[in-house]
C-alpha cells in the first residue's frame, strides 16, 4: 500500500466525490507514479462502508466537492451546446474524409438536433404556398450538389431513374424493390 501525502489524499477524494470510480482513480494515481490499491482507494469514500473511518476534514472535502460537482454545471464543457456542436463538427469532418458516409449523415442528424431542428429539419421543408387554400406542399430541398464525389452523384443519378421508373413509390407492391 502506498503511502499517500495529504495533497493526494485530497486528490482521491475530490475523484471519488466526482463520481469516478475507484479503478479510475487508480489509474490517474498510476499515471503520476503512485501505486495504490483499490481497497485503499475506497477508503476516501464517506459513501461507503470502507469510508466510515474517513477523516472529518476529507469528509467536509467529499461533501464540498460533490455538492459542487453537482451544482456546478456550468464548468463542464460537454454541458454546452457550442463545445457539443465543435465536437460534432470535428467528428464529421472526419468520417467524411475517410468516407463514412453513413456516419457523416448521422453526425449531421446529431447536429442539426443539437440545433433545435427535430424530426429532421423539416420546418424549413414545409412552407405554405401563399396561393393555397390551407394544405402543406413541401418545397424541393435545396442540395448542394457541387461538393459531392463522382461515385456519389453516381449513386444519386441511380436512385432519382429508379425513382422515376418506380412512378415514386418505392413502397408500392409492384415496385422491384418489393419483389
Amino acid at each position: 500500500m502506498a503511502k499517500l501525502t495529504e495533497q493526494q489524499k485530497l486528490f482521491v477524494v475530490q475523484c471519488l466525490a466526482t463520481f469516478r470510480s475507484p479503478t479510475e482513480v487508480q489509474e490517474l494515481l498510476k499515471a503520476d507514479g503512485i501505486e495504490a490499491a483499490l481497497n485503499q482507494i475506497v477508503r476516501y469514500d464517506p459513501t461507503t462502508a470502507a469510508g466510515a473511518t474517513l477523516s472529518d476534514a476529507l469528509k467536509q472535502a467529499f461533501v464540498a466537492a460533490r455538492k459542487s460537482f453537482i451544482e456546478d454545471r456550468e464548468s463542464i464543457a460537454i454541458s454546452h451546446s457550442s463545445w457539443r456542436l465543435r465536437e460534432l463538427q470535428e467528428l464529421y469532418v472526419s468520417a467524411k474524409g475517410k468516407k463514412l458516409f453513413k456516419s457523416a449523415a448521422a453526425l449531421l442528424e446529431q447536429a442539426a438536433k443539437e440545433c433545435g431542428e427535430r424530426g429532421g429539419g423539416r420546418d424549413a421543408r414545409d412552407k405554405r404556398d401563399p396561393r393555397d387554400t390551407g394544405a402543406q406542399t413541401p418545397a424541393a430541398p435545396q442540395q448542394d450538389l457541387s461538393r459531392l464525389t463522382d461515385d456519389e452523384l453516381k449513386t444519386l443519378e441511380t436512385l432519382a431513374a429508379k425513382i422515376a421508373i418506380d412512378g415514386g413509390d418505392s413502397g408500392r407492391e409492384g415496385s422491384a424493390e418489393s419483389r
